[in-house]
């Protein structure tokens, strides 16, 4: 049976306005890096399989497992 495949990747760079510091309030900052740290926790307890499909559900968009995976 055929399959029809896409990939693509995109690349994007963001700056502020003549390059200025965004993150001036340090409480900004921590609370940032707090952030961080927790994804990576939270991508320690669950597979990119099942965060892709409660990504697929959640915005409703239909799928067949047998043509997501290799």
């Amino acid at each position: 049976m055929s399959q029809s495949l896409a990939k693509i990747l995109v690349h994007t760079v963001f700056s502020t306005k003549e390059r200025r510091p965004f993150f001036r309030n340090s409480n900004l900052r921590q609370e940032l890096h707090c952030y961080i740290t927790n994804q990576e926790q939270h991508h320690h307890q669950t597979t990119f399989q099942n965060e892709f499909r409660r990504l697929l559900e959640r915005y409703e968009i239909e799928f067949d497992e047998r043509y997501i995976w290799d």
